[in-house]
């Protein structure tokens, strides 16, 4: 029996792996239309097209989307906020030819027409485009691009690493994101265990922050610790005191003045949701110069937000910079 499911199982993904690659040269084969009031040309798939569901579908994968380094992206400010930042467009996915156009006018004013000229651009009914959207409320438009390698760290970065350790919610990654890039520190490291930072909800809720922010991700501790300098001090963000010595925590607003100035470069380690900082990620830090950062809160209050908490903490430690070097 395990051997009957084991092949079945490799029949099943061969086949799922023509049925891609054949619906990708079907796709890339349909008549072009040219549009004579707006002179795009277009391609005009049908209700339910298979082919283009399965290119979707493959995007949504996870281990296609590491392996094909393609993302979605939805919404006229998103797909706007990515050419910004020069990423690759690859397919715009629409309904309303003339919204379309006016969208072309607008972007074409920030990339030129050559890059809206490389645009493949494929028509769907309203309920396809709905269908595809990850969100409530469809924005009319669905963006495929090619995921960015590399996004260069800002000359006007603070000596800040931060570290997500298990993030599970889309938005509490993306509202991470946002903060980091808001100060911005040099760099978001994310081990194995957090949420894809390129999933439509993350990228949404990082305002499209997420493509100006330097990241890795799917690190091992081993390699976290290759990346952050056995000399720098890490902070971490938890109210769970009860798991810590008194003489390694401290107030948010009440980081010693020598901490700042004694020290080159700092790591900021987040927790999750749910779990909180994680047994590895304190083990990481206990072999470092480290501390723990509260931030003192109503007593009826549960806990801030991870966000929140970060942002609290990122911006004390950017007013101390800005005062003590």
């Amino acid at each position: 029996m395990l051997n009957k499911f084991i092949f079945n199982s490799s029949i099943t993904r061969a086949i799922a792996n023509c049925a891609y690659n054949f619906n990708k040269a079907q796709l890339a084969s349909s008549p072009e239309i040219n549009d004579v009031d707006s002179g795009i040309q277009f391609k005009k798939l049908k209700l339910n097209d298979r082919d283009l569901s399965e290119t979707i579908l493959t995007i949504k994968s996870k281990k296609r989307k590491q392996r094909d380094q393609k993302i979605i992206i939805e919404g006229n400010v998103l797909i706007k906020e990515a050419l910004k930042a020069h990423l690759k467009p690859d397919k715009f996915i629409f309904s309303d030819i003339r919204k379309l156009n006016d969208f072309y006018k607008d972007i074409a004013k920030i990339v030129g027409n050559n890059v809206v000229k490389s645009i493949e651009n494929l028509k769907v009914p309203q309920t396809d485009l709905t269908f595809y959207s990850a969100l409530t409320t469809c924005p009319g438009l669905i963006a495929i691009f090619d995921k960015p390698q590399l996004i260069p760290k800002k000359s006007n970065a603070l000596p800040i690493t931060v570290i997500s350790d298990g993030c599970k919610e889309p938005n509490n990654i993306g509202a991470i994101i946002r903060v980091c890039n808001s100060l911005p520190v040099s760099e978001l490291l994310l081990p194995k265990g957090n949420v894809d930072i390129w999933d439509t909800k993350s990228i949404r809720g990082s305002s499209g922050s997420v493509f100006h922010l330097p990241t890795q991700t799917q690190l091992s501790w081993e390699e976290m610790d290759q990346k952050i300098g056995s000399d720098d001090l890490v902070l971490i963000a938890d109210n769970n005191l009860s798991r810590y010595k008194s003489e390694n925590v401290l107030d948010y607003d009440k980081i010693p003045d020598e901490l700042i100035t004694n020290k080159g470069q700092f790591c900021v380690i987040v927790g999750g949701e749910s779990q909180g900082i994680s047994k590895e990620a304190l083990s990481f830090a206990k072999t470092r110069d480290w501390k723990v950062v509260n931030i003192p809160i109503e007593s009826t209050a549960n806990s801030l937000n991870i966000s929140n908490a970060l942002a609290i903490i990122l911006f004390e430690l950017r007013r101390k910079f800005n005062l003590l070097l």
